[in-house]
């Protein structure tokens, strides 16, 4: 399940762009349909800093078949973004669910 670093700035603007935006590997989508098995959801806050790289293609499969969400923030800035994601956060935590 280690993510590796499939960004390739020379791939933007060419039609290799879009292999980018696909999952790489089949882990991430074997683990989510086990998961909905078992009746297991996921939520995910991504929160990268300056310069930092997710693979959320990969990841989000997680969320798309467990019935979560994946929640991304670009450039994760405390002071910004402390407020929103505070209400995530505590939306998820507080809701009914079942």
């Amino acid at each position: 399940g280690a993510l590796i670093n499939r960004y390739k700035p020379e791939y933007l603007g060419t039609s290799r762009e879009k292999e980018l935006f696909s999952p790489h590997g089949g882990y991430y989508n074997a683990m989510s349909v086990d998961c909905s098995n078992h009746l297991i959801g996921f939520d995910i806050f991504a929160l990268p800093s300056t310069r930092s790289y997710i693979d959320v293609a990969s990841i989000s499969p997680l969320c798309k078949t467990t019935g979560g969400q994946l929640h991304y923030y670009p450039n994760f800035q405390y002071q910004r973004d402390r407020l929103t994601l505070h209400n995530e956060l505590f939306r998820i935590l507080t809701r009914t669910s079942g």
